[in-house]
């Protein structure tokens, strides 16, 4: 079936080339629209992403030092007066203090980057969706902000449970975090584009991804190929990676109000 503008009744598995060719075909299109969402998305998240960085290196370094100091300092002050039994576990105290407190305020901030962005993100995911549907206000600069305060309480938890299960695994390699990634992509969209809560959108992207486990995994795998090349193209590439993750969302859950979840067609 050719790509058509219009609501999709959801419950399908489409082939991954031609839902890459459909979007390509839609985007291309509609170009000018895209590129204005696309600009108004990378206006809002390039300083978000510069204030974030160097919050991080903030809480891993400074923050971690000023702990060890802190801790070692309290140690050293200690150690007489306690024994030295008791003055080798300060010890230990100060060495595990600075690690502790690095990772609680690391997480802090990726929190915090976190709920900010994912309202904004919701409202252009709400946006490209009314565009491929045909329906609202034409993309535009305000693609990223002009419904970011629909239900935001949902998107940011949404965003705060993929940010600590990814924060908590990452001290086990890559895959781990990579497994949240594929088992939670389609939850922000749920939560955005349904009336669904947080624990519902994480729930039902989960177990769509456990049900159809080899779509899933070759269409994240495909979209980690498509954001490494997007990265070089401002603007242009973003845009095109939220066309494609809303296209494939509204091919398996459908535009109603509530996701289609259960059997689906191939």
């Amino acid at each position: 079936m050719p790509y058509e503008r219009g609501r999709l009744p959801g419950g399908q598995l489409p082939d991954h080339g031609k839902l890459l060719t459909d979007t390509f075909v839609e985007f291309g299109e509609h170009i000018g629209p895209y590129l204005l969402a696309g600009l108004g998305q990378t206006l809002i998240l390039v300083p978000i992403t510069f204030v974030g960085v160097f919050g991080i290196y903030v809480c891993a370094g400074v923050g971690g030092m000023g702990a060890f100091v802190a801790a070692a300092a309290i140690a050293e002050g200690l150690r007489e007066s306690l024994g030295s039994d008791l003055g080798g576990l300060l010890s230990l105290v100060a060495v595990v203090a600075p690690i502790v407190v690095s990772a609680a305020l690391l997480f802090l901030v990726i929190g915090a980057m976190a709920a900010v962005v994912a309202p904004v993100s919701a409202s252009m995911v709400r946006a490209v969706a009314h565009h491929q549907r045909g329906e609202g206000d034409p993309l535009g600069l305000s693609a990223p902000f002009s419904t970011a305060m629909q239900e935001p309480g949902k998107v940011i938890l949404v965003a705060l449970v993929q940010a600590a299960a990814a924060f908590l695994l990452l001290p086990f390699c890559i895959l781990p975090v990579l497994l949240v990634g594929l088992f939670s992509w389609f939850a922000p969209q749920l939560a955005a584009l349904h009336e669904v809560s947080a624990r519902e959108a994480v729930s039902f992207a989960a177990r769509h991804v456990r049900e159809h486990l080899t779509w899933h995994a070759i269409f994240f795998a495909m979209m980690i190929g498509l954001g490494i090349a997007a990265a070089n193209i401002p603007v242009v590439g973003p845009a095109f990676l939220v066309a494609l993750s809303v296209r494939a969302h509204r091919e398996l859950f459908g535009d109603g109000v509530e996701p289609v979840i259960g059997v689906v067609r191939a």
